[in-house]
């Protein structure tokens, strides 16, 4: 007989093992098993909650012709409410359902994320239950000393790019230069190039100051104006230290920072005096940050949505360049064409002078 598993046909015969069906069922996309020492299948959907569900269908014969006689067909309880015993059981999915502070919240399976918390319901209560939070100090720190992390990591790299050496001369190799250079001398030459490609960059440039003035921004939390210096975050000492991570920050009193370590740990006394004030400003300073990233890379006539570089004027400027050398090939074949014409004429025309400067000559010794 045809049966189908959430829609998907097989083909189920006398000779078909019970390992067959399982996998068949497997392969609709459930969770299939047979258990050998009680002749039962137990099959559940993969997913939970009350959109979790599954049917099987069966054409042609009886209702009972192979679910039935396979146990999969649910007949239901008779008037005692007693279910026969070749009886299929299903039990529908629901969804998950807690009432917290009074609010109720629904989940397809028993874990919960409400306002950062996260809720495992074990098992079924109709009691109250208390639940204890604690601010995690550590975490925030770790947080915020992170992203400032990432950040410097990110704005010396920008920095390095752009001051750059110009490496005057390291232009880049024709294929001929190349074939005279062994690979080795190629890797040098094109690393040269490459390290300087980023020199000046005008985009680079721009992307970098977008940085540095998203960080200075100041932000007021319950009538008090907050700035990074006000938790201990500044840059480096102008004068010591090197061009190309003045524009790093360091954290007064971080034990991973030689060079502030010793100082007072302003950030870690305002998480624990104020840790929604600290909470505050990042969130802010972050969102500024991203909304001045979006508005650099939103779409125009040079650049396309997303992108930090110029890449519509960029294929407009290869086009051009690749229109100029086109030109160029076509005027160099046409002088070519010209001077052959030209040489040819003059080929012939010597050839001509010497045959007849041979016969003027045979004349006169004749």
């Amino acid at each position: 007989k045809t049966i189908k598993v959430n829609g998907k046909e097989f083909t189920v015969s006398s000779d078909t093992k019970v390992s067959d069906f399982v996998n068949l069922v497997k392969d609709a996309g459930l969770n299939a098993s047979f258990d050998e020492k009680n002749g039962r299948f137990f099959i559940s959907a993969k997913n939970s909650g009350a959109g979790s569900d599954f049917n099987f269908e069966q054409s042609g014969g009886d209702a009972t012709d192979v679910l039935g006689k396979m146990g999969l067909v649910d007949t239901g309880v008779d008037g005692n409410g007693n279910r026969a015993d070749t009886s299929a059981v299903k039990i529908a999915g629901a969804d998950a359902r807690i009432k917290l502070n009074g609010a109720s919240f629904t989940s397809s399976s028993n874990t919960f994320s409400i306002n950062g918390l996260t809720i495992t319901a074990k098992e079924k209560t109709d009691g109250e239950i208390n639940i204890n939070t604690e601010t995690d100090y550590d975490a925030i720190y770790d947080k915020v000393k992170s992203f400032i992390k990432d950040y410097t990591s990110l704005i010396n790299e920008m920095t390095e790019l752009y001051n750059a050496p110009s490496n005057k001369g390291y232009d880049p190799l024709t294929d001929e230069e190349k074939d005279a250079l062994t690979d080795s001398e190629v890797k040098k030459w094109e690393e040269k190039v490459n390290e300087s490609l980023l020199r000046r960059d005008g985009n680079l440039g721009s992307i970098s100051s977008m940085f540095r003035e998203a960080m200075l921004q100041s932000f007021d939390y319950n009538g008090k104006s907050y700035s990074l210096s006000s938790f201990g975050i500044n840059t480096g000492n102008y004068f010591t230290t090197s061009e190309n991570e003045r524009y790093g920050l360091h954290i007064d009193g971080d034990p991973d920072d030689s060079e502030t370590s010793g100082n007072q740990d302003k950030l870690k006394a305002a998480i624990a005096a104020d840790p929604g004030a600290v909470t505050s400003f990042f969130t802010n300073l972050t969102k500024n940050l991203y909304s001045k990233i979006n508005q650099f890379t939103k779409s125009s006539e040079t650049r396309s949505f997303g992108n930090f570089y110029d890449d519509k004027k960029m294929k407009e400027d290869l086009k051009t360049y690749e229109k100029k050398v086109s030109d160029w090939d076509d005027y160099v074949k046409s002088v070519e064409d010209r001077y052959y014409k030209q040489f040819s004429k003059m080929e012939s025309a010597m050839t001509k002078l010497n045959s007849q400067q041979s016969y003027i000559s045979s004349m006169f010794g004749a």
